[in-house]
């Protein structure tokens, strides 16, 4: 992704952190008008996790509620950073798909609920704790997908990181 994009990413995320004063992405997604339908029969449709659509000028996130709770909020940063990037646009995240695919449409979004789930300091602060960590021990440690925390590690400011060892 080219650094224009992730530096539009990183803004979007610190402007509704900023507006909202909040870090709960149901907050910022009540504060920004936009439903969360909850549905909760999903048995037919067990791959299904959300989606976000616009209908005319009204904005809704469909989430699976049979997800646990951590996993919806994962879905939920996806689903919002779908309906700032790509508003007119209707994508399912779909469970297996949306951290193997190389659509950019869902790396953008990928990239976007790492940005809002995953403050610099705490990926900083796991690393300055224990200098051979990783991803997998900080997905494990913070309870998010591996990937979501390769992606906040890729675009941090690694001048953030000067004396801490990559990995």
């Amino acid at each position: 992704m080219n650094i224009d994009k992730v530096n539009k990413i990183k803004e979007i995320v610190r402007r509704y952190k900023s507006v909202t004063e909040t870090n709960d992405i149901r907050e910022v997604i009540s504060i920004c008008n936009i439903k969360i339908q909850e549905v909760h029969n999903l048995e037919e449709m067990n791959y299904f996790k959300g989606m976000y659509y616009k209908n005319k000028s009204k904005q809704t996130i469909v989430l699976n509620k049979a997800l646990p709770e951590k996993e919806q909020e994962i879905v939920l940063a996806h689903e919002f950073a779908h309906s700032k990037l790509h508003r007119n646009i209707d994508i399912s995240y779909l469970l297996t798909d949306t951290f193997f695919i190389c659509d950019p449409f869902e790396l953008e979004a990928n990239t976007l609920a790492a940005e809002f789930l995953i403050e610099d300091d705490t990926i900083i602060n796991l690393l300055v704790e224990d200098p051979t960590s990783t991803y997998k021990s900080m997905s494990q440690t913070l309870g998010l997908p591996e990937e979501l925390i390769k992606l906040k590690y890729e675009y941090l400011d690694k001048g953030k990181l000067k004396n801490i060892h990559d990995f």
